[in-house]
């Protein structure tokens, strides 16, 4: 994988583009004009900086946005005697909200070089180092006059700081803050809950890969799997895709069709007399399999249809995105008991084939590793199907 720098050194706030012996704090220090805008600022991106910015003889243009009281009043305070003490140099100026106010801009003239760093890190340690961010570095000398004629119509637009402002907006700062405590353990939850739907394990993992190898590499396998090709483009030939406008015949011939799976034929003219319901559902998961699972799938689903389950939906997608979505049924399930796998607990039907599929996409990826040819969903079923075989179900 390609390593990048950060303006800083080791960490994952990248910069694309900087150039060989980059040195930020000989370059701010050397500085005749500094021209910083950022959507929020705190202290700790401002450490980064501080002694950088005062150490410069030159014009500095601070700009920074106060939307959903992000920015710590500290810092202003800091910004606003900065501006005190060097008050022929230093312009510290709150940006306008309207529009909302979200770059973030660096740009930086020394006697032999102009250059801007352009990208996604506000002046937080986070932004400047350790949060997954990304922005790029450049020297165009045309493009980096657009942008300063584009910051400074900004810091025009916006209203020098001084210290009423900061007052008013403390106690305001003091009570978003106590918002966002609530707001910050409810996404730690949330991402708890999301996290766990991909958390499903295969704990018989090298026992499952080497039977896999040994099944895609049988003199039989190649054969077989191009009869399976055939077979899966004749089935989605019925469902006519991408509108998946078919009559109530050719729903009966996909019923009909075998591979990636016989379908319980009990439910096969109750779903399909959901025809509206049925035909947006596969819509939907043709054009973003992901977002439509839960309502295809779910308790509470939009599109949910009794009967239309997770052995259908899987086959359908297998079918289409024979690369992202394995099949899952009854077979599939035997086989994953062999292999040690563990589904998430309390993830829902959804949630639980998400978690399968995303496990078999590593494990598809490790076969592929191992060199095995024609490693997805088609062929994945085929060693499901034979393994359960073997298993004697």
């Amino acid at each position: 994988m390609a390593t990048f720098r950060t303006l800083l050194g080791d960490g994952t706030s990248v910069v694309v583009g900087l150039p060989k012996g980059f040195d930020l704090s000989k370059a701010m220090r050397s500085a005749r004009q500094i021209r910083l805008g950022t959507a929020f600022a705190h202290r700790s991106g401002w450490a980064f900086l501080q002694s950088d910015v005062k150490a410069c003889s030159g014009d500095i243009f601070l700009l920074t946005g106060l939307e959903y009281n992000q920015t710590e009043p500290a810092l202003l305070r800091d910004w606003l005697d900065l501006k005190l003490s060097r008050s022929d140099k230093v312009n510290v100026n709150l940006a306008s909200s309207k529009p909302f106010f979200h770059p973030k801009i660096l740009i930086i003239h020394t006697p032999n070089k102009q250059f801007a760093v352009v990208g996604s890190g506000n002046l937080s340690k986070g932004g400047i180092r350790n949060n997954c961010e990304c922005g790029v570095y450049i020297a165009n000398a045309s493009v980096v006059a657009t942008l300063c004629r584009w910051f400074d119509d900004q810091f025009k637009a916006g209203s020098p700081l001084n210290l009423q402002m900061i007052k008013a907006y403390e106690p305001e700062y003091k009570k978003a803050r106590k918002q966002a405590s609530a707001l910050e353990k409810h996404q730690n939850e949330t991402e708890d809950k999301i996290a766990k739907i991909g958390e499903a394990s295969l704990a018989n993992w090298n026992h499952a890969l080497n039977l896999a190898e040994a099944y895609f590499g049988g003199k039989d396998f190649e054969a077989d799997y191009v009869k399976r090709k055939k077979s899966v483009r004749e089935m989605l030939q019925y469902l006519n895709p991408p509108t998946f406008k078919f009559d109530e015949r050719a729903w009966y011939m996909f019923y009909q069709k075998t591979v990636l799976g016989a379908l319980d034929s009990r439910y096969r003219d109750k779903v399909f007399n959901s025809k509206q319901r049925l035909r947006k559902a596969l819509v939907e998961m043709a054009d973003s399999p992901e977002r439509a699972i839960p309502e295809v799938l779910g308790w509470n689903g939009k599109h949910r249809i009794t009967g239309f389950g997770v052995n259908t939906v899987s086959k359908i997608l297998a079918a289409r995105f024979p690369n992202e979505w394995p099949v899952y049924n009854s077979r599939v399930a035997e086989v994953l008991v062999d292999f040690g796998y563990t589904a998430p607990r309390g993830a829902g039907l959804d949630g639980r084939y998400i978690a399968f599929r995303n496990t078999m996409k590593k494990f598809m990826a490790a076969c592929k590793e191992r060199g095995l040819p024609h490693v997805d969903a088609i062929s994945l079923d085929a060693f499901f199907y034979d393994r359960s075989k073997e298993l004697g179900h």
